[in-house]
């Protein structure tokens, strides 16, 4: 595992759509959240304490004590667990205290008003705790008191709480994206794939051409070989890049062409570079290993004889394969068959090295994931060219590759990045 914040903040943006999807998910959740929070409803009510002041000399001090003691009857947990069931809210209570609905308090207007309010997740409970209480207040004052209580406005709703639903959302938001970034840098660390040109360029092999991202005609049978503005740039780069490559490996005339990535993949990639070198008048053979499927037969559409009529004693060197439109390429296909493997691969190295002769550059298209596995068309072979998919090749494949190539001998010409 290889930590680097460039590379972190590079493979998160890479795969900005699942921040985008984690956080429009989180969002959604937290606004789920808020769905199960019922509105609440205020009712409020209001009674009057009247003094007797033939009963008492400080008429002020008398209102003041009044009005304590109904605020202290209002609030007895008692009285308002009556009422409470009275309205068949008998159920808000079981998991909090009746007072925390209810709260009577002195009109400062008015000292001898008091106010008493209720809310409730209902209108009917609101209001009816609040007649309740009014109601049966008076019951609750004792005989030959000094003061009274009557009913100085009905119980009503005024107030109606709705609850916020952009705070939960925003942070379900905010969450997601955030879960999902980090998660992202996790799969970064353990990511060993390549997605980017500059993961290639650190010196140990040169970058021969970049083809990823390049939809062109090239991609289409017989169109091989034609060349937008777009690509024109890179293919001329590629072609002295590689021709450097082959001069730096002695004048390497055949090439194992190695990749991990689909045949077809590879195919297309080999060709467009044949396609390069073919342009400075060279012959080349590009000769397809690969016996369980025919990818050069797929991307051309080609009919002839293939390398298995070879193998099998049907057909001379010098007759299988098919020219193509494009001047001095002829393709070699093959596909599967019954026969040794071993057998194959002897006679494989033999048709290579008798190949050589009629031609510039032999290409031979080796199986994915097939890294030194086959030991004859590696003597048969000058020169390595590593093929590797962006997003899909590993850098642990890579270091692999070159290291077996090497240790045999061989030069690794260079990658092409698809």
């Amino acid at each position: 595992m290889e930590l680097s914040l460039k590379r972190c903040c590079r493979y998160a943006l890479r795969f900005w759509w699942v921040i985008v999807a984690a956080a429009v998910i989180g969002g959604f959740i937290g606004f789920l959240t808020t769905m199960r929070d019922a509105d609440y409803f205020r009712a409020e009510g209001e009674v009057r304490v009247d003094v007797d002041i033939t009963q008492n000399s400080d008429s002020v001090d008398a209102l003041d004590f009044a009005t304590a003691r109904v605020i202290e009857m209002i609030e007895n947990r008692d009285f308002l667990t009556a009422r409470f069931d009275e309205a068949g809210a008998s159920g808000l209570y079981k998991d909090r205290q009746v007072t925390e609905f209810v709260t009577a308090t002195r009109n400062t207007d008015s000292g001898s008003v008091i106010t008493i309010s209720c809310m409730t997740p209902s209108r009917s409970w609101s209001t009816d705790i609040v007649k309740g209480i009014m109601d049966n207040l008076p019951a609750q004052i004792p005989e030959n008191s000094a003061y009274a209580v009557t009913t100085a406005s009905t119980a009503q709703i005024v107030e109606t709480q709705t609850s916020s639903r952009t705070m939960p959302t925003a942070v379900g938001v905010v969450a997601g994206a955030v879960i999902a970034f980090v998660v992202l840098i996790v799969i970064s660390v353990i990511d060993n794939r390549i997605y980017w040109r500059d993961e290639l360029e650190d010196g140990r092999l040169p970058l021969l051409g970049d083809l990823s991202g390049k939809r062109s005609r090239q991609d289409e049978p017989f169109a091989l070989g034609k060349y937008g503005a777009a690509e024109a740039e890179e293919v001329r780069r590629m072609r002295a890049e590689f021709a450097g490559a082959l001069a730096r490996a002695g004048g390497a005339k055949s090439v194992l062409v190695v990749s991990d990535c689909a045949s077809v993949d590879t195919a297309k990639a080999t060709l467009k570079l044949v396609c390069a070198v073919v342009a400075e008048e060279h012959k080349a053979i590009v000769m397809e290993l690969d016996r369980k499927t025919s990818s050069l037969g797929d991307v051309l559409g080609l009919s002839g004889r293939t390398l298995n009529e070879y193998l099998a004693g049907k057909a001379k060197a010098s007759d299988i394969g098919a020219d193509t439109h494009i001047k001095g390429l002829r393709v070699i296909t093959a596909h599967a068959n019954g026969t040794s493997a071993m057998t194959d691969d002897m006679m494989t190295a033999h048709l290579a090295n008798e190949l050589k002769g009629s031609c510039d550059e032999l290409f031979m298209l080796a199986a994915p994931v097939n890294v030194g596995a086959d030991a004859y068309s590696c003597e048969a072979a000058d020169a390595v060219l590593l093929v590797v998919k962006r997003g899909k090749t590993g850098r642990r494949f890579l270091r692999h590759a070159c290291d077996t190539y090497i240790s045999r001998g061989m030069p690794v010409l260079g990658i092409i990045l698809i």
